[in-house]
């Protein structure tokens, strides 16, 4: 008699942790650890457009920023702007907001690009692709652009011009 009671709740216990893991695996799954600076290119009118973001995890989930590189005559131009991230679906959805610093030689175009990301964790180096679409914030313009993205997770103590930018104007630590 005995040992049904102790072989039972034996039982009971391992059931238990099975059930406990079986309720947490989707959660280790979503959890994927976004945070640090992604680096790549989308294509733009048949050329790549040199693309880095930083994202890290605040107070209401993840936040970042964006910053877009395009030489023109000669002169690296740059344009960082703030970026809202959220996650629907196993997928990362990515907006622009306020621009927050540029050095562009031409008044920029008021332009915001929003993006719906997948997450490679399958292979040893991370990814970020998907697709994009800009819009203009001037309603006289109706022209857009359309295309992919392609992002690759940098090592913590890769040189980075946003990171250092936003070092430099206070925006991180």
């Amino acid at each position: 008699m005995e040992d049904r009671c102790s072989l039972s709740i034996l039982s009971y216990n391992k059931l238990k942790k099975i059930i406990i893991i079986l309720l947490l695996f989707p959660f280790s799954i979503k959890a994927q650890d976004l945070s640090g600076t992604w680096k790549g290119f989308f294509e733009a009118a048949g050329n790549n457009i040199q693309y880095e973001l930083y994202i890290h995890e605040g107070l209401d989930g993840l936040e970042g920023y964006a910053m877009t590189s395009i030489v023109i005559d000669g002169i690296e131009n740059i344009g960082i702007k703030e970026i809202a991230l959220k996650i629907k679906k196993d997928k990362l959805n990515l907006e622009d907001g306020v621009l927050v610093f540029n050095n562009f030689s031409n008044p920029g175009k008021k332009v915001m690009l929003s993006a719906v990301l997948s997450y490679d964790n399958k292979s040893i180096a991370k990814n970020l692709e998907g697709a994009y679409r800009t819009r203009s914030l001037d309603l006289r313009n109706k022209s857009y652009y359309s295309g992919k993205i392609f992002l690759s997770k940098q090592k913590e103590n890769a040189q980075s011009i946003l990171i250092a930018k936003l070092t430099e104007m206070k925006l991180i630590p």
